[in-house]
Formats: structure tokens, sequence, C-alpha cells
């Protein structure tokens, strides 16, 4: 199973690529499985997503098929082969 990963700042600067695609052995994963997986991968993504070291914690977007995944459903939105999950800031303006 494959799921492509698009990462917003400052996200991306940890991994190193926007873009990353992500195979699975099973066939189906959770939007925390790929979290933890990246975390395990790039040791400067978890600190960050927590929002470790900054005045104010960044409260990322999770989106898988450009429908919004709240984080505390992360642990139960199961991911098929060739979704994508996007992790970003949504930008605010005033």
């Amino acid at each position: 199973m494959q799921v492509s990963v698009k990462l917003g700042e400052p996200l991306w600067r940890q991994v190193g690529k926007r873009t990353l695609q992500l195979e699975w052995e099973q066939r189906s994963v959770t939007v925390a499985d790929v979290l933890r997986h990246l975390e395990a991968e790039y040791p400067g993504f978890g600190p960050v997503f927590r929002g470790e070291g900054f005045k104010a914690a960044y409260r990322y977007s999770l989106f898988v098929n450009a429908r919004l995944v709240r984080l505390e459903q992360a642990k139960t939105t199961s991911l098929q082969d060739g979704d994508k999950l996007h992790v970003f800031v949504p930008v605010v303006g005033g």
C-alpha cells in the first residue's frame, strides 16, 4: 500500500522534503500510524509537530484526500492505498 504525505512549514524542513511516498505492507494504516512513522524516521518531526521549543504550539491541520481529520481522530482514521495525507498549519489573516 502506498500513501502520499505532503508537509507544510515548518515540518517539511525537518524532513527535507515537502512530499513523501510511504510504502506499507498492511492493506490499511491509520493517520496516527503515519505520524508515528514520520516521528521515528525523522527525529525533528515529532518535536516540531508537538510544538516543543516554540513560544506557542502550532495547531496543525490534517487532511485525508481533502477531508479534514481532527487530531483526536488520527487513531481511528484509516488510510487506503493511494490516499493523500496533508499536514500543515492553516494560514490566518487579519
